[in-house]
């Protein structure tokens, strides 16, 4: 209850000021407070004042659209209250003084603080002539509550306006500060992508050359022999040009050259990778339900070929020639991946999937995209067998967030 007052009170306070300045003025009507400017005023009656107070109020309500503009039609109406009744009631000098005050909070002109210096001094002047003997005029003495006003608004408008100058330059500096340090990070992140690019560059990508063009000179002789190990030695060469395109890829993209990205492999290229894997001699039986890859998102694309792909490469390089399961199922929960491959004796394997890079790769993949992946070591008799399961959902909301982060 009193949050929403509070609400309510922020929403409508241009209207509840004027609302108080204006009910202030109304209260000391009867008292008939104000300055009189004749002897005999021609019409103080309470009505007058009230129609004053209203008019004066209706300004009041714009102040904010524009203070200065305000303010002077203020000033004009009570020159002519003032000049049909001759006196000025107590309650319209308190609304121009409001006014003054917004003017000295909102306007940086040195024309504020130039009018603020200028009543000082006549306010000042005004006040010394009093303890003159005979004194001034006392016309003088009446005229003399305008530059006590004036003086007195604006010193506190400006006070006022000086700390909220400080906040708001103390938050243009924490700004810079944030915004310097962001390009600094930036600037060192770039920094530490070319290094990486660059030391990738250097530690593999000549390797990876030299597979390939060692690949493709055993080729040239096993075709002119007509060698049986033909069909391997061109999945060797197929596989280490597409891994140097891969790694070129990825060099290009630490490089800050995104656009040379290649597009990544999805469900649709698995049966290249199978097929890649059989030539190279592993014994895979695969399982792949009819129509895996259709209507799926591309990130969960990407990612469930980057499982298998990882899955089957762990499986070749801890049970080298040894007969490797690979089943690939969609259902409504998602897609599921299982690989089961036979385990070598005294092999655990933590339910974290910390066991590896590769490991941990999978799991990361799977958790971006809101699913999960667990591998365990099935100690049934025989043989011990390892088993890789990971659940891929297929949420199309998510496709364009979790796409880069898949791939």
């Amino acid at each position: 209850m009193l949050d929403d007052v509070r609400r309510g009170a922020r929403r409508h306070a241009r209207l509840l000021g004027t609302v108080g300045f204006v009910a202030l003025g109304i209260l000391l009507v009867p008292v008939s407070a104000g300055v009189y400017w004749v002897d005999q005023p021609r019409l103080v009656t309470w009505w007058a004042d009230l129609a004053l107070i209203l008019l004066l109020g209706v300004v009041h309500f714009f102040r904010h659209r524009s203070p200065v503009g305000a303010l002077l039609l203020a000033g004009v109406v009570i020159a002519v209250g003032a000049l049909v009744t001759g006196a000025t009631p107590l309650g319209t000098i308190l609304i121009v003084a409001d006014l003054l005050y917004l003017v000295a909070v909102r306007s940086p002109s040195r024309a504020v603080d130039v009018a603020q210096y200028v009543a000082g001094a006549v306010a000042v002047v005004g006040v010394l002539s009093l303890a003159v003997p005979g004194g001034p005029p006392e016309l003088v003495v009446r005229f003399l509550w305008i530059p006590v006003t004036v003086v007195l608004s604006l010193w506190w408008g400006r006070a006022v306006r000086g700390p909220q100058l400080e906040a708001a330059a103390e938050r243009a500096r924490v700004e810079a500060v944030r915004r310097g340090a962001a390009s600094e990070r930036q600037s060192a992140l770039a920094s530490e992508r070319m290094a990486i690019g660059r030391d990738l560059h250097d530690a593999l990508a000549g390797h990876v050359v030299g597979i390939a063009m060692q690949a493709e000179a055993a080729l040239r002789t096993a075709r002119a022999e007509r060698s049986a190990t033909t069909p391997g030695l061109e999945s060797i060469r197929a596989s280490s040009l597409a891994a140097l395109g891969e790694m070129r890829s990825m060099i290009d993209v630490l490089r800050g050259d995104g656009d040379a990205l290649s597009t990544p492999p999805t469900l649709a290229d698995l049966e290249t990778l199978i097929d890649s894997q059989r030539a190279a001699g592993a014994r895979l039986q695969a399982e792949v339900g009819d129509g895996i890859e259709w209507d799926v998102p591309a990130g969960v694309s990407v990612a469930a070929y980057r499982i298998v792909q990882e899955a089957l490469s762990n499986a070749a390089k801890h049970a080298p020639g040894r007969p490797v399961e690979l089943r690939i199922v969609r259902d409504d929960r998602g897609i599921l991946i299982t690989t089961r491959n036979p385990a070598g004796d005294g092999v655990e394997l933590p339910d974290s999937l910390s066991g590896g890079h590769g490991l941990v790769g999978i799991a990361e993949r799977a958790r971006i995209l809101g699913g999960y992946a667990q591998a365990r070591v099935d100690r049934a008799p025989g043989d011990a067998q390892w088993i890789l399961e990971a659940r891929l959902p297929i949420l199309h909301e998510s496709t364009e967030a979790t796409a880069g982060a898949a791939s």
